[in-house]
């Protein structure tokens, strides 16, 4: 019996313990690493779920003293409450399904481009130009409205940030202060500013 790929369901495998192609497996890795990211707290909406983890993690290591320091939370509570789903902060069934997502996102909708820069975007390629999942509003989950993909190196700008307005406003800043420091060398004339501006906008449109 011959395995085929386990995202797209059509290419077919030539190691018997392999599970993916070639072509699905960086997008299922991006997958599972925004799952992950998801069980360690690092939006809103999971620091109660990331708290319980962090309970249960004392019950483990020092049993009834670590109950005590949970709020006088049980075991059996502490049990209970770590079953929250991850579905409450991801958007996608499974990451079979957020992979299948990210696939058509690179090379269907967003054709290899980033979203924020629009410059091309490698699977393999220089750190800092893969692609990488990111949201437009970090305080959103990952879900297909708010789940885009980006040069790992703007995904790790825009971290700071808390949605996409600011992102913008902060490149706008960066990009000022640029401007004013050529004119201050001499390198840019006062009077060509709005002539090299639109020069610039053009040149990656």
């Amino acid at each position: 019996m011959i395995n085929i790929c386990d995202i797209c369901n059509l290419v077919p495998l030539t190691r018997n313990n392999q599970k993916r192609c070639s072509e699905c497996n960086p997008f299922f890795k991006a997958a599972n690493s925004a799952y992950k990211r998801c069980e360690l707290g690092d939006c809103k909406e999971w620091q109660i779920k990331s708290k319980v983890l962090k309970a249960r993690r004392q019950v483990k290591r020092l049993s009834t003293i670590a109950t005590k320091r949970t709020g006088g939370l049980t075991k059996h509570q502490v049990s209970e409450l770590k079953k929250y789903k991850k579905r409450a902060r991801m958007g996608f069934v499974s990451r079979r399904d957020m992979a299948l997502q990210l696939k058509y996102l690179y090379y269907c909708k967003q054709k290899t481009r980033c979203h924020y820069t629009k410059v091309i975007m490698g699977i393999k390629g220089p750190k800092g130009l893969n692609f990488s999942v990111e949201r437009k509003d970090v305080a959103g989950r990952y879900d297909i409205k708010n789940t885009v993909l980006c040069l790992d190196i703007v995904n790790r700008m825009k971290n700071e940030t808390t949605n996409e307005e600011e992102f913008f406003d902060m490149c706008t800043y960066v990009f000022r202060e640029y401007i004013k420091t050529k004119v201050q060398k001499g390198e840019l004339n006062k009077r060509d500013v709005r002539k090299y501006l639109v020069s610039q906008i053009l040149k990656h449109i």
